[in-house]
């Protein structure tokens, strides 16, 4: 068989599944927000997300949708002509910089996972078991990931989590589907939450986040009971 022939059936191949994953998006987008709204905006990735989109992983988008305005996206992405990953990721501006670190998934071997040649979390050992964080300022970045942030990328399992100045960005690279859009998007919006530019919720603007307090009831303030008359009889002059 030809180059040529081989290039022309990787790219019907690639078409079909890009073809396939391209109407999940378009599900997902639609029913994303409140109920009967219209769903969440298709819109280009902000230019100052691009080293960090290299970063995770590249590729040409299938479709990136605004979760937050200015602030969040998710952007499912496939392979380019000559690089790039399959990878969902949802972007998040930060409303100050963290410690640039990256956290990812020890990887398996034939013995088990590899040893974690990273920042160890010592009243954590489950994470530090299962993910190797790297960057520079250990107790800036064991601050920055907090027990909620931790346990979140714990329920993900395969998470990928990294931190460039006031950017985030949070990446499977797994089988497109619903429950993976859903259990991505969910984990970031703890993120968002913790450390997010606005305390917007990532499933909807008009939704309380994980961090915005529930409404209190102000306390109705009481009513003094008026002073009783002084019914004695007053002295004769």
């Amino acid at each position: 068989m030809g180059l040529v022939a081989v290039f022309f059936l990787l790219y019907q191949t690639g078409s079909k599944r890009d073809g396939v994953r391209a109407r999940m998006a378009e599900i997902w987008r639609a029913s994303w927000g409140p109920d009967k709204g219209p769903g969440a905006k298709r819109v280009a990735l902000p230019a100052d997300f691009a080293h960090l989109l290299d970063n995770v992983g590249g590729g040409a988008p299938i479709g990136v949708f605004e979760l937050v305005p200015k602030e969040a996206w998710l952007g499912i992405y496939r392979p380019a002509l000559l690089d790039g990953n399959d990878h969902i990721t949802v972007f998040m501006r930060l409303y100050e910089p963290g410690p640039a670190m990256r956290v990812a998934p020890l990887p398996f071997t034939d013995e088990g996972r590899v040893p974690n040649l990273g920042i160890r979390f010592t009243k954590d050992p489950e994470f530090t078991a299962r993910f190797q964080v790297e960057g520079a300022g250990d107790r800036e970045i064991k601050q920055w990931l907090s027990p909620p942030v931790r346990e979140e990328l714990l329920e993900l399992e395969d998470a990928f989590l990294e931190v460039e100045g006031k950017r985030a960005a949070l990446s499977l690279y797994t089988r497109l589907d619903e429950e993976a859009l859903d259990a991505l998007v969910a984990a970031a919006d703890v993120i968002f939450a913790e450390y997010g530019a606005s305390d917007a919720s990532l499933f909807g603007s008009d939704l309380p986040s994980y961090r915005t307090p529930p409404p209190q009831a102000k306390a109705a303030r009481p009513i003094a009971p008026k002073p009783a008359a002084d019914k004695r009889p007053k002295p004769r002059a």
